[in-house]
């Protein structure tokens, strides 16, 4: 019981920290390229460079569905959830550049061509190059996908419906479980 509410507290705490971070203030990142990549197949890469403390390390693009707590949602080759962010409003455009949304929300930042799992529409996959530190970004159905630092394991949905703006991503690109 105690390990319960201990969880709540953090789940809570990491979300007010989001909302402090990503509420009101996003300002719109310079115009990247946008790829879509309708291809299942990866393409390995050989490069290595170092992230910085406020992103995740480039990640193998590939993406499958997984069961958890609201169903179907895509997540990335760790399992984790993918997320995406109501204001995002423009494909290959990132509005959680840096800081504290960067932090809470990192972008989900890949190498090679996106690959599609089961139940995924590689038509669906893109990536673009992000305006504020170059890496390249994957996106679903058009719109940038993150992670987010309060899951702790794979099936983790924690980030869902956070500030009524951060919502867990559909084989399509579209919202899981919004009922706006």
């Amino acid at each position: 019981m105690h390990h319960f509410h201990v969880r709540a507290l953090a789940t809570a705490a990491v979300a007010a920290f989001a909302l402090a971070a990503c509420g009101s203030s996003s300002k719109p990142s310079a115009s990247s390229s946008t790829t879509v990549a309708p291809s299942t197949t990866a393409a390995p890469d050989t490069t290595s460079a170092s992230a910085p403390s406020t992103s995740v390390a480039p990640a193998d693009a590939t993406v499958t569905l997984a069961t958890t707590k609201l169903g179907k949602v895509v997540v990335d080759a760790k399992g984790m959830t993918l997320y995406r962010f109501d204001n995002d409003t423009v494909a290959g455009k990132s509005t959680c550049g840096a800081g504290p949304c960067a932090s809470t929300w990192p972008a989900a930042i890949v190498t090679g061509t996106p690959t599609a799992g089961p139940g995924i529409e590689a038509s669906k996959l893109g990536t673009f190059t992000r305006a504020d530190d170059g890496k390249t970004q994957l996106q679903i159905g058009g719109h940038p996908v993150y992670t987010f630092a309060g899951d702790s394991k794979a099936g983790d949905t924690n980030g869902q419906g956070i500030i009524g703006k951060w919502y867990a991503v559909s084989p399509d690109g579209d919202k899981v479980g919004d009922k706006t």
